[in-house]
């Protein structure tokens, strides 16, 4: 395997490369009318302006279509405007050889954030960050780490190259070691050594999760300590005491909140303030003003109430969703105390 790709990482480099020893001479039976230049086929020829000027239009989408969760149909419309001229632009460009796939990735990214600015202006309501929104940002990061490569490959900066092809290499040993081992407790350490090897290859860095940390003590109390768990795709994990967050990272939005998964019965339970102290009309009080505060885009006006105390747990649990779906919906939960249990935005999950 790794033979295989030193071989094709060669290829590549050579196809990248102008030679700089001129051609050798032709045989001495031929004459200057037999002799037919043959073109060099240099798959990098402008890679250094393509780059500029398609991450000029990655960037612009990135300014006008991202991170505010309380975007305005004004806002939408200028997202769905610069999507538009974005890829426009994109498909008038003849890309370097190397790099059709990844020009052709960043104009399908375009065509995902167009999907979800079109479904938010026809039903405002909902979230501008659905999954199309998401693919769009997905693809775009996977843009520009491509792009990244080929400026690289191009450039010949073969640490970076062999460090992904050593990365490849490493989750391929994990992933064997993991389906050879019968020993549970390997098992389990294999698996959470490798997403800590992920997390740590595609985590935003620590200055970067400020507002989310901040979203977060704004609900648990400034004074808690609040610890990061993971990352998977567009979201993030943390964790206060036993109380998992789940947080857009793409936006920072709260997404769940919940009991922190234990692995084990020795693990300590969640302790929550059961005392009834507040009424069940107060409690959707606290209910409605939290959707609010976390979840601006949800008008409840417009979504069918289905609230319930449950006995076993002691638990109120106050729900609004599309009467037409069982998918569509937010919920949050709270003991008598007033203190929240969990909550689900499952309007941004879908």
């Amino acid at each position: 395997m790794k033979l295989a790709l030193a071989i094709i990482m060669s290829a590549v480099l050579t196809a990248c490369t102008v030679p700089d020893s001129p051609p050798q001479a032709p045989p001495l039976a031929a004459t200057a009318d037999d002799i037919t230049p043959t073109p060099t086929l240099d798959l990098c020829t402008d890679i250094d302006q393509w780059a500029a000027d398609v991450s000029q239009y990655d960037d612009s989408v990135g300014d006008k279509c991202g991170g505010n969760p309380n975007v305005t149909l004004d806002e939408a419309t200028e997202c769905k405007q610069t999507a538009v001229a974005a890829w426009d632009s994109l498909t008038e460009i003849s890309p370097p050889l190397i790099t059709s796939s990844t020009h052709d990735l960043l104009r399908r990214a375009m065509i995902y954030q167009l999907q979800a600015v079109n479904e938010f202006l026809k039903e405002p309501g909902r979230s501008l960050f659905q999954i199309p929104y998401n693919k769009s940002v997905d693809m775009r990061r996977q843009f520009r780490e491509r792009r990244d490569l080929m400026l690289a490959l191009c450039g010949h900066d073969q640490s970076k190259i062999l460090a992904d092809i050593e990365w490849i290499h490493t989750v391929e040993d994990f992933n064997e070691r993991i389906m050879l081992t019968d020993d549970p407790i390997e098992l389990e350490r294999l698996r959470q050594e490798l997403r800590r090897l992920r997390d740590a290859r595609i985590a935003r860095p620590e200055s970067e999760r400020t507002h989310a940390i901040e979203l977060i003590e704004s609900i648990a109390g400034q004074d808690a300590v609040v610890d990061y768990l993971y990352t998977q795709g567009t979201l993030e994990g943390y964790a206060v005491g036993r109380t998992w967050f789940l947080i857009d990272r793409t936006t920072d939005t709260l997404i769940e909140i919940n009991e922190l998964q234990r692995n084990s019965p020795t693990d300590p339970a969640r302790e929550l303030d059961l005392t009834p102290l507040y009424t069940f009309e107060q409690l959707e009080g606290m209910a409605q003003e939290f959707i609010h505060a976390y979840a601006p885009h949800v008008d409840l006006e417009a979504l069918t109430p289905a609230h319930h105390f449950d006995q076993g747990s002691q638990y109120y649990w106050f729900r609004w969703s599309l009467s037409d779906s069982k998918d569509d919906f937010i919920q949050t939960g709270y003991t008598g105390a007033g203190e929240i249990v969990a909550y689900t935005n499952a309007f941004l999950i879908h």
